[in-house]
């Protein structure tokens, strides 16, 4: 699986907004500095990168090699998950990636290259596939990250980015789970039947979903209905917008398969 790490090491007036969406998208990989730090250390499940080594989180990012002896001389940091973060100017530069990688002197390494992306990141790609050290790519845009993870089909094995805005973390996120696509068509309610009682299913989804969001439920394969979540309020009840009212027992939901060309029925 491809990772995302947040860069959070600046808290920008939207950080709460930019977290809790994060948490939204199941992302919980977070860079973080001594003043964000104190934000997110007590919320189980988070994994905490940081290049401040006073910093007690689980993930250590070194800068130069001074850094890195010392960290492998010191059994006890040691414990700890080790990458290093490298700026990627010249051919040099590569080479000592790949001499870092090869040697399995850390776990991860990330990669920033401003102003050469493309061919140095292929041949990243091509010699570090194969090993154990993971190759993060430190990206300033959704189209930058986008074409790193798509680099020579294999992509790199995860992504560094700073979002600006919640819907930032949203397009992230759906490039590791592209959205399959349905044409919808408007249909005429042409009768209504009363039925005995019978046994009603709403079905509790493990995500908040939005005004226009809902399940394609239905019975039979000529067609399924969009059943709207509960995300609007009323004056009898509160909005409950991880739910939706599906029908009988007899529904099929209709849900993607990891193939996004695919439809199943459950």
């Amino acid at each position: 699986m491809k990772k995302i790490i947040l860069h959070f090491e600046n808290k920008s007036e939207n950080f709460k907004e930019l977290v809790q969406e994060a948490f939204n998208k199941d992302i919980l990989n977070f860079l973080v500095s001594e003043d964000t730090y104190a934000e997110l250390e007590k919320i189980e499940r988070v994994n905490l990168y940081t290049r401040d080594l006073s910093i007690p989180a689980s993930h250590f990012i070194l800068e130069n090699k001074e850094q890195l002896e010392e960290m492998q001389s010191n059994k006890k940091l040691s414990e700890n998950i080790i990458g290093y973060y490298k700026e990627l100017k010249s051919k040099e530069d590569e080479r000592a990636i790949l001499n870092l990688s090869k040697g399995n002197q850390v776990d991860f390494v990330i990669v920033s290259a401003k102003d050469w992306k493309i061919i140095p990141f292929e041949n990243l790609i091509a010699d570090m596939h194969s090993n154990d050290t993971e190759l993060i790519a430190a990206v300033d845009t959704v189209k930058e990250a986008e074409l790193m993870l798509k680099t020579l089909e294999i992509g790199v094995d995860g992504i560094l980015f700073a979002p600006l805005s919640a819907n930032d973390i949203i397009e992230l996120k759906n490039l590791l789970y592209p959205v399959f696509h349905i044409d919808l068509t408007k249909a005429r309610i042409t009768g209504i039947e009363i039925i005995p009682e019978a046994e009603r299913v709403c079905i509790d989804s493990t995500s908040l979903l939005h005004i226009g969001e809902g399940f394609l439920i239905g019975s039979t394969a000529k067609g399924f209905c969009l059943v709207h979540s509960e995300t609007f309020e009323t004056e009898f009840v509160a909005s409950r917008p991880f739910r939706v009212n599906a029908g009988d027992v007899s529904a099929y939901v209709i849900v993607p398969d990891e193939d996004p060309e695919k439809l199943y029925r459950t």
